[in-house]
């Protein structure tokens, strides 16, 4: 009995990985012209964006809030960096954008924490404020230029052996070093991925330039959360915020911080929407779908509600996951309207699970007397 309660909580851990491994699958055998490399690297190049948001976004989780602005602020910051590019060039326009969503994050973090609102409310607040700037900035409409060489790039270029010789480098270091009990699932999973990537780079060109960056950003991520002593902190102040006081954390910088950093991710993913196409839309249905599906991205991941535990790369997993699932239906020949309905249908699914699993959690509250014997390794 404890042995198919172990097999079923490891499933249950690594439930996104599991969906992308049986979709594939699936889509492979079944989806007409989906088992092909242009379409494997359609795949990984349109999870770029929601991926560099679901850093921040499962960030924000962690500490048990709630961004509902991403999605707005990566279409802002997108269009800002269209809109500032023929006089700035795409580097200080990138810098403004990321500025400009780093200011609408420490907004957010400084409404919460300071005046006590809650960020469903704070942020659905933002959200609405942001859309009213795009449009003014917009008029509604699209910003575009005519330059496309840092798009094609993005998209089909190819860095240099030796930059990716580093990152490979780095990235296989960072895990052996950053993981002393390798045997783990886990363990084996974070060094047998980036592994399988690299082959797939080397063996086919699978990976263009803008995918190469997100994952770049996703390992920082990783590293800065579950990997240093300020990260962790992330999940004392999530799980249980009385024991992080105890531990003398400072919660509402960590909060701050978190709403930061999510602006920031989402500024990033916008921006580097915007450079790979040259334009941005002010269409509300852009952000509508960024925000639902990093949503449901990051709960399917394994990230609670209620804080406290959570995965950036298992929150990537997620992304991937609905992104095999549209391209699956878009080989099926099947329209935009059964995305969005499998995409809430989805999300809803988990939230009742997760709603679930909490309820059970709660039973077992005051079962970990050691938290703050951690926690008080962590201040700041």
């Amino acid at each position: 009995m404890r042995k198919k309660s172990n097999i079923i909580s490891l499933i249950d851990q690594n439930r996104a990985m599991l969906l992308v491994i049986l979709l594939t699958i699936f889509s492979c055998i079944f989806a007409p012209n989906f088992a092909n490399r242009m379409n494997f690297s359609t795949i990984l190049i349109s999870a770029c964006m929601l991926a560099i948001i679901s850093v921040g976004f499962t960030i924000v989780f962690i500490l048990a809030q709630i961004d509902l602005s991403i999605g707005a602020t990566a279409q802002f910051c997108g269009m800002l960096c269209v809109g500032l590019q023929p006089n700035l060039g795409w580097g200080l326009s990138l810098i403004v954008a990321v500025a400009a969503g780093a200011l609408i994050g420490l907004f957010n973090g400084i409404v919460v924490v300071k005046f006590r609102i809650h960020s469903f409310i704070a942020t659905i607040g933002t959200m609405t404020i942001i859309r009213g700037i795009l449009h003014l900035y917009s008029d509604g409409g699209t910003k575009s230029i005519d330059d496309y060489s840092l798009g094609e790039f993005l998209e089909t270029g190819q860095f240099p052996i030796w930059f990716i010789i580093i990152v490979i480098a780095a990235i296989v270091a960072f895990v052996v070093l950053s993981k002393p009990d390798i045997k783990t699932i886990n363990g084996i999973a974070t060094l047998v991925v980036p592994t399988v990537f690299i082959v797939l780079w080397l063996t086919t060109k699978l990976f263009s330039p803008i995918v190469i960056i997100t994952f770049i950003i996703i390992s920082v991520g990783i590293f800065i959360v579950d990997h240093t002593r300020f990260g962790k902190g992330f999940y004392v102040v999530g799980g249980n915020a009385e024991t992080a006081w105890l531990a003398g954390i400072n919660k509402d910088l960590y909060i701050i911080l978190g709403f930061v950093i999510c602006g920031i991710t989402a500024s990033l993913a916008g921006s580097i929407f915007a450079m790979r196409l040259s334009s941005m839309t002010a269409r509300f249905i852009f952000a509508q779908k960024a925000l639902m599906t990093a949503l449901a991205a990051v709960i399917i991941g394994g990230t609670q509600l209620t804080g406290g535990k959570g995965s950036i790369l298992k929150s990537y997993f997620g992304v991937l996951m609905f992104q095999i699932l549209f391209n699956m239906i878009g080989c099926f020949g099947l329209g935009f309207e059964i995305q969005i309905f499998i995409n809430g249908l989805i999300l809803a699914v988990v939230v009742f699970y997760e709603a679930y699993t909490n309820y059970k959690h709660d039973l077992l509250k005051g079962q970990r007397p050691e938290l703050l014997k951690e926690a008080q390794s962590m201040r700041l």
